[in-house]
Parts: structure tokens; sequence; C-alpha cells
């Protein structure tokens, strides 16, 4: 298996991703439920190096509200770690998860995708703008998306999370954002 670090984050490429089998993937999610702090970090840090396959399992664990939340805190981390805006809508989810930590983490998560979070915390924004929780851990999000360069983008939805109602002006906010985004990809492809 080819694995290069980017950004301190072991990744393998597409076609050894691509050879990981189930039971590995397996084995892994098992590891992230069991032993020390040290297994369930390298199971972790495993999953990651795997990419694409893991996706799937790792999504399955954090939006199951019977796992432990360790268990889904590890899958909160390792989604976030792994840098596809594929991950995005999942994290989107965990900022509404029981457990802080967990919020905490797809928050962290989410900020480290940078622009390619975005879209989904923005159509989260939009269906669930009554959510505090959601409100609280987006607003964590795009204040380190603010201090990562891409303040201008953001700041009309940090401005409504800030608001007094930002349950009214929230949606609008995250549709303007949204829109942006949209005729950017579009003037690029």
């Amino acid at each position: 298996m080819v694995v290069r670090a980017v950004n301190g984050i072991r990744r393998t490429n597409v076609s050894s991703a691509s050879r990981a089998s189930s039971a590995d993937v397996a084995l892994l999610i098992r590891r992230l439920y069991t032993g020390t702090a040290h297994a369930r970090q390298s199971a972790r840090q495993s999953l990651v190096a795997l990419g694409g396959p893991a996706i799937g399992p790792l999504t399955d664990i954090l939006l199951d509200p019977k796992q432990d939340w360790e268990a889904r805190w590890e899958a909160a981390k390792a989604l976030g770690e792994m840098g596809t805006s594929a991950v995005a809508p999942t994290l989107v989810r965990a900022l509404e998860d029981p457990d802080f930590g967990v919020r905490w983490v797809a928050a962290e998560g989410l900020a480290d995708l940078g622009r390619a979070g975005l879209p989904a915390l923005m159509r989260g924004l939009i269906e669930r703008p009554n959510s505090i929780w959601l409100r609280r851990r987006a607003h964590q999000a795009l204040r380190m998306l603010a201090e990562r360069g891409h303040r201008e983008l953001v700041a009309p939805v940090l401005a409504a999370l800030e608001g007094t109602e930002p349950q009214a002006t929230l949606p609008i906010a995250a549709e303007r954002v949204l829109a942006q985004l949209t005729r950017t990809e579009n003037r690029v492809a």
C-alpha cells in the first residue's frame, strides 16, 4: 500500500485504497471500540489512510446514537482527517450529536475541509436554522475558516449567527454564501 503524508495526515493513493478489503476495514472499525486510547488512535489513523472504503462504516458509527461516544468521536475525527468533501454532509449532521466532544471534533473537521465543506454546512444551516447545537458548532467552524483566510466569504453567515434573530436571518445569509460558492464553481469549471 502506498501511503503519503499530506498536512501531517497519512493518505493512500486511490488504487491502494481500492484494494482494502471489507475485512480490513471491519477489523479496524472493531479496534475503535476496544483497547487503549493508543490502540483506538492507531486504528483511526489506519482508517484515514484507507480513505474511501472506510467512509461508509465510519459514517454508520458516527450517525448511530446507540454507539458509545468514544467510537463516534473517533469516527468524526477520522472523517475530518480524510480531507474529502464527500464527508462534509456527515460532519454537518454530527454537529447535532448528543455529545459535546463529538460536535466539537466534527466542527474542526469541517473547518479542516476549508471551502470544500462550506456547501454542506450552508445547506444544513438553511434546512435547520432552529438547531442551537448546529448553530453553535457551525459558528465554531466558520470562525476557524475566517481565521484561515475565508473571512470575506463566511462573514455574512457569522454576522447572522451572532445577531439577535439567527433563526430568521441565517437561512438568507447561508443561501447567499451557497449561491456565491456555486457561481465560483461554475466559473472554474
